[in-house]
């Protein structure tokens, strides 16, 4: 009866350990080392995640081994894997082919253009640039 009780505390003690999670923090950052605010971390394939603070500091638990997802608009998705240091910087790179239209709607959520099922206006960054006008509701009202 020892041996059994010895044997599964220490079968329960492995499964504990192996399933230990370690408290990762890190720094997202651009190429040009400016911290990426708003960042989003994900764990792979779960739905646990975070988000960096106005340093680009973020803190989150995962597994040694597992895979994050470092993401955000116009950079590309940068997937790195814990190890066994708790610290994790990344660094994402800009990716000017994600800076797509995008259309913010009254509810402040992002749509693209056409699946919205009501009528929007489209403002060139181009047209306001023409503009001599340094009070960007007039150069809005004026452009259409």
């Amino acid at each position: 009866m020892k041996r059994f009780s010895l044997l599964l505390t220490m079968f329960l003690l492995s499964i504990t350990f192996m399933m230990a999670q370690k408290n990762i923090s890190g720094k997202i950052v651009d190429e040009k080392g400016s911290p990426v605010i708003g960042a989003n971390i994900l764990i792979k394939g779960t739905s646990t995640g975070t988000i960096s603070d106005f340093d680009g500091n973020y803190t989150i638990n995962a597994p040694a081994g597992a895979a994050l997802v470092v993401s955000y608009t116009g950079y590309s998705s940068k997937e790195v894997i814990v190890g066994n240091s708790n610290l994790l910087n990344v660094t994402l790179a800009e990716d000017a082919a994600l800076l797509n239209e995008v259309v913010v709607t009254a509810f402040g959520i992002s749509r693209a253009q056409k699946a919205l099922g009501y009528s929007t206006e489209k403002v060139d960054a181009s047209k306001l640039q023409q503009k001599s006008e340094p009070d960007v509701l007039r150069a809005l009202q004026k452009s259409s």
